[in-house]
């Protein structure tokens, strides 16, 4: 899984101007790939993990103990409908390859937008409507979501949409980048 999800998470990181005081939640962090780069970016700061899957935090909690330990990371489970977290908590947040399982684009969007800070950027990597479906991930639950339907959610929750990029390498990628008003 990481492996297949480091072009498009390069591509999200790009443009998400991470500094080092940051709060940044990793949304749906599935092995940890970007815990590392991430961490390395916050220096008074703060990485969180939000993930549906039990066993990928048990395994970031053990894999992760001496950050979690430092106070720099923490993990935890569940959704992105109902993260848990207080009211413009982040400053940035990152989710890649986790749209197509949301139970509800706009529900979640809007949960993104609660805990973003006033001016808070979320970043959100995806592979193209097309790759998923010509690759025929639906079979496995996987939706198929259009650069449209997601830029269309964001600004429905009163985000910003303030690019989309896409890159084709092993995948057709894509990143939105949206932000909460000031």
């Amino acid at each position: 899984m990481n492996k297949g999800n480091q072009d498009v998470n390069d591509l999200t990181l790009e443009f998400l101007d991470i500094q080092p005081h940051h709060h940044v939640l990793d949304l749906g962090f599935g092995g940890g790939l970007t815990f590392p780069i991430l961490l390395g970016k916050l220096k008074g700061g703060k990485l969180y993990g939000l993930e549906m899957s039990r066993t990928m935090v048990e395994q970031a909690a053990k894999k992760y103990a001496r950050n979690i330990g430092d106070g720099k990371l923490e993990v935890k489970e569940g959704v992105v409908d109902r993260m848990g977290f207080g009211d413009g908590q982040f400053d940035r947040i990152l989710t890649v390859n986790t749209v197509y399982f949301w139970p509800n684009l706009g529900t979640g969007f809007k949960e993104i937008a609660r805990v973003l800070k006033p001016g808070g950027k979320v970043g959100l990597g995806y592979r193209s409507k097309q790759t998923v479906l010509s690759l025929g991930y639906e079979k496995h639950g996987v939706n198929a979501i259009s650069e449209s339907d997601v830029e269309a959610a964001a600004r429905e929750a009163g985000l910003t949409v303030l690019e989309t990029r896409s890159r084709k390498g092993r995948f057709d990628d894509r990143a939105t980048i949206a932000q909460r008003s000031a």
